[in-house]
């Protein structure tokens, strides 16, 4: 859903083929300014009610929250780059579930190329050290030995 602003006198049929709003000469630019607002609104209620409203998950020993970017660990911000970020939602919009690095990898990074499971390995590798108390005991994400990877949610830990 995009706006493209139409000027009348070139283009007077185009609100019905393309256009979502058009604006005739001579405008105010406050008038443009309160169009665009208003497709503003429209887009933020329209992805709302698409987008999950899931955004921030709170394991009382870790949070994620999507919408600021900001991880938690014990009640302290840790710094998390932008693609352990990704995974780690990931992780928690689909707990107890099994993925395999590939799967992973297309998720979260896109296409994949020979090669790029050790990306995967790696992040995970630097999120379980933020995250597990033992972080070669696995408990929050663990290996599933011949399969992949599986996120089990930390609760009353």
């Amino acid at each position: 859903m995009g706006m493209q602003l139409v000027e009348s006198e070139l283009y007077p049929n185009q609100l019905g083929s393309r256009g979502d709003d058009y604006v005739t000469k001579p405008f105010l630019p406050l008038e443009v300014v309160a169009r665009i607002r208003v497709h503003l609104r429209r887009g933020t209620i329209y992805s709302s009610s698409v987008l999950p409203s899931e955004k921030v998950f709170d394991y009382g020993i870790f949070s994620l929250n999507r919408t600021t970017g900001q991880f938690h660990v014990n009640h302290e911000e840790v710094s998390c780059p932008a693609k352990e970020f990704e995974l780690l939602h990931y992780f928690c919009s689909h707990p107890n579930r099994v993925f395999t690095a590939q799967q992973l990898y297309e998720q979260v990074w896109g296409n994949m190329v020979q090669g790029d499971e050790k990306t995967v390995v790696i992040d995970i590798s630097r999120l379980r050290r933020k995250l597990e108390t033992n972080p070669s005991n696995p408990r929050i994400i663990v290996t599933i030995r011949g399969i992949g990877y599986k996120f089990i949610p930390p609760y009353g830990e």
